[in-house]
């Protein structure tokens, strides 16, 4: 009993040890938070003075809802405090919409009101649709593929059919649904008048509708017969995508070697300026399949700049070959984000320890904040704050709150301290709807 009574006893103490803990943390949050906000009302009352509050509040919402409440009232600008509902979640509708989102069941019905408007309806359907417009990345009206199909079908055969039914064909469709458009596309044809038939027949011969019909071998022999750099690269990141490394090799090795791979061309480096797939163990075993090949020897017999190197072993996950890589630039400022950067990786991942060192040396080595151009100020101070926010994370406080202290201007220093503010909120459990740690707005000291 006596035993029981002695662990029962250490489990209150640590208990109370723990609470007296939490609220220790939330004193410091609240001194910070405090301190950001005189630090930014300290400023002349301008618009610079209301950037730099608004992005206090924002990031006070982290630790207290009074306190980022507090922030926005001192702004002129009283929009910012309107935003505020159930602190600390709200944002009040300052999400920004995405084009698109939440668009499909009004197309389908706008798309059989504009079929069921008579002659018209044509022209109508190509406005609807913007099919005269500039070919773009994102419509402003996403609609799905039944509602252009719908539109699709109910024209005669002519240009505007086979725009939509082309459209249709879109990367955003499921596979099935575009290979029905592409079949659609292809009964079309002889229905149609000499160039028209032409120019969609133009339009089905490429690798993007050989890669829809399930034939990728007919895509690459494409890309051999004529070579087309652009084209090349979306087949090898397609493949990559569907982890099917020996087409992305095969594909790799038609292109051009290039005896300066220090720079960006129509190569290999081209390739990796042109974007590969988010997936570090699928471009790890590509990398590695090239260099066992001798294809990236061959395409890069001088070797690959180390600038475009550091980025490609960070995709792939070979963070120490991405900082040896950054280090071999010889360019402190590009060494100090590829740090960071491998450090917020470590951070993620839930490694503290791994990340330790990284960060520590990232403080040691922390860019001069008042030298160079603005730009070059700029950069500094951005990279300073992700420092500080690492240290925080690292449970390096008192480091991290020097590094605040050390900002000049209480614009800079203001956001500093709620950016460490918002950092201990969010380690300690707290949720908000947004966290601000970009400095690049907020102003030094107007």
């Amino acid at each position: 009993m006596r035993l029981a009574g002695l662990g029962l006893a250490a489990l209150i103490l640590q208990a109370c040890g723990g609470d007296a803990k939490a609220d220790d943390d939330a004193v410091a949050r609240h001194a910070l938070a405090t301190r950001a906000i005189a630090e930014a009302k300290s400023m002349p009352s301008t618009y610079h003075r209301d950037i730099a509050l608004r992005a206090i509040s924002r990031n006070l919402r982290w630790v207290d809802c009074d306190l980022a409440r507090e922030a926005a009232s001192a702004m002129e600008d009283k929009d910012e405090l309107r935003t505020f509902g159930r602190c600390p979640d709200d944002l009040g509708g300052m999400e920004p919409s995405r084009p698109g989102k939440g668009e499909e069941p009004r197309c389908v019905e706008d798309v059989r009101r504009l079929i069921s408007s008579g002659a018209d309806k044509e022209r109508r359907l190509r406005d609807y649709f913007d099919l005269d417009g500039p070919p773009r990345a994102v419509y402003a009206l996403s609609c799905s593929f039944e509602a252009t199909t719908m539109a699709a079908d109910a024209l005669p055969p002519g240009d505007t059919k086979v725009a939509l039914l082309f459209r249709a064909t879109s990367d955003g469709e499921p596979d099935s649904d575009r290979r029905m458009a592409v079949q659609r596309l292809r009964a079309l044809l002889p229905r149609l008048d000499g160039d028209l038939r032409t120019e969609a027949q133009g339009w089905l011969d490429t690798a993007d509708i050989d890669l829809i019909e399930d034939r990728p071998d007919a895509a690459i022999d494409r890309v051999r017969r004529a070579f087309e750099p652009q084209q090349a690269y979306g087949l090898i990141g397609h493949f990559l995508r569907e982890r099917d490394i020996e087409r992305a090799v095969t594909v790799t090795g038609l292109l051009p070697p290039s005896s300066d791979c220090t720079r960006y061309d129509e190569g290999l480096t081209g390739l990796f300026s042109a974007g590969l797939p988010h997936n570090a163990p699928v471009i790890a075993d590509y990398l590695d399949h090239l260099r066992a090949g001798g294809i990236w020897d061959r395409l890069c017999p001088n070797g690959v700049g180390p600038d475009i190197a550091a980025d490609l072993w960070l995709r792939a996950g070979k963070e120490e070959e991405a900082l040896a890589a950054a280090a071999a630039t010889g360019i402190p400022i590009r060494l100090a984000r590829m740090r960071a950067e491998v450090a917020d990786r470590q951070l993620r991942a839930g490694k503290p320890e791994s990340a330790r060192p990284l960060v520590l040396a990232g403080l040691a080595a922390a860019p001069q904040i008042d030298a160079g151009t603005a730009m070059d100020r700029t950069i500094a101070a951005r990279l300073r704050i992700r420092i500080l926010n690492q240290l925080v994370q690292i449970g390096e406080a008192g480091k991290a709150e020097r590094l605040a202290a050390s900002f000049p201007g209480p614009g800079w220093r203001g956001f500093a301290y709620s950016v460490m503010a918002a950092a201990k909120g969010r380690l300690a459990g707290r949720k908000a709807a947004v966290f601000v740690d970009d400095i690049g707005d907020v102003p030094v000291d107007r």
